[in-house]
């Protein structure tokens, strides 16, 4: 996020620069802010790291008329994959997920109910968007 740029302004931007979203108007049109995930890691220097992600939805419409395309001179994006809610759990349990992106599945399939946890203190910090975890080293 830019200085002084605001989660929303910064989130529109980088879909669009990541993506290669010709439908510009889309992303803006569309995304639906939902929360934030606070996060903590290890640099190779263990030095303690706090993140915080701001969390947004944005849906797709099923007839793939708005379809996001990789923008590899970006860097930010590998690929874009289309996966259900199980094949995501599966690779969560194979750690094909950064952490960090990690987490944001583990958020939306929560709030989704894809994924439901028997730790009370977790589902609620979830539904309220207020999550905060540690990610491993």
């Amino acid at each position: 996020m830019a200085l002084g740029e605001s989660p929303l302004c910064s989130v529109i931007r980088e879909a669009e620069e990541a993506s290669l979203c010709p439908e510009s108007d889309y992303v803006s049109d569309n995304i639906c802010p939902i929360g934030r995930v606070t996060f903590s890691h290890r640099s190779l220097a263990k030095w303690l790291l706090p993140g915080l992600y701001y969390m947004y939805d944005l849906a797709l419409p099923a007839d793939l008329s708005v379809r996001p395309d990789t923008n590899y001179e970006d860097g930010e994006v590998d690929h874009f994959e289309l996966l259900s809610a199980q094949e995501c759990l599966e690779k969560l349990a194979a750690r094909e997920f950064k952490p960090s992106s990690g987490l944001a599945v583990v958020d939306f399939l929560c709030r989704h109910g894809a994924y439901a946890t028997r730790n009370e203190e977790v589902r609620g910090a979830v539904l309220r968007g207020d999550l905060v975890l540690s990610i491993p080293c």
